[in-house]
């Protein structure tokens, strides 16, 4: 099989490669930096796509033990929800009989409370899990929420209007790349200009959004000069 660019799973590999190999990219001192690297035999992206199979939507490249390295024995797809419970820095709870980090149960139930005071209900005030999801919050922060969530929304509106200004005068211009294995990168001609990592979708959402900002700032500049 020839390797193509634009399969998803090059993506995954392009990037696994330079978390563990680039000491200048952002993430290395969280990979590379600590030792983790990529087997020999994953060097060829033919032989990665071999062993991991299509990645299914929406799944990222998880390794079993995080600090072992990038190699076939160590290495499967995994959800968001899989992945996010196998961090360190995950809170875990034991919920109906299973263990699983408090915000894959709060995302099961629909809890009528934010997730902040779930937390603090459970870690800060040691409330059983099901009655602090379970329970409505007294204050009323889905109002502030919305309000905020509208005012992002406006913003990348706004955004992406002037980007699109300067795409119609044919002026060069970077690419924001969101490689969905928790990196969003901006590129120019195959080069990073910048890159942001993210753990979960509300700060994907937060770091698109300061990547167009990004772009949008760099198309003004160069606009000036």
């Amino acid at each position: 099989m020839t390797a193509r660019t634009d399969l998803p799973e090059y993506n995954v590999w392009e990037s696994m490669l330079t978390r563990c190999r680039n000491p200048r990219h952002h993430t290395y001192p969280a990979y590379g930096g600590k030792g983790i690297t990529v087997c020999e035999r994953w060097f060829s992206f033919d032989n990665f796509y071999e062993d991991m199979g299509p990645r299914p939507p929406g799944y990222l490249i998880e390794r079993r033990d995080g600090k072992g390295n990038y190699e076939p024995g160590n290495c499967h797809w995994a959800s968001r929800w899989e992945q996010n419970d196998n961090r360190s820095s995950t809170f875990m709870v034991e919920f109906r009989g299973e263990k699983m980090s408090l915000r894959r149960a709060y995302k099961l139930t629909g809890s009528p409370a934010s997730y902040s005071t779930v937390y603090a209900r459970v870690a800060q005030m040691g409330w059983d899990v099901e009655r602090a999801l379970m329970k409505a919050s007294q204050c009323r922060p889905a109002r502030i929420r919305t309000r905020k969530r509208e005012a992002m929304l406006a913003r990348l509106r706004k955004i992406e209007s002037r980007i699109g200004r300067h795409m119609e005068s044919d002026m060069e211009q970077p690419s924001v790349t969101d490689f969905d294995d928790g990196e969003i990168s901006v590129r120019l001609d195959g080069k990073e200009l910048r890159g942001w990592s993210y753990k979960d979708d509300t700060e994907r959402r937060t770091k698109m959004l300061c990547a167009r900002e990004y772009v949008e700032g760099w198309c003004d500049g160069r606009e000036a000069r």
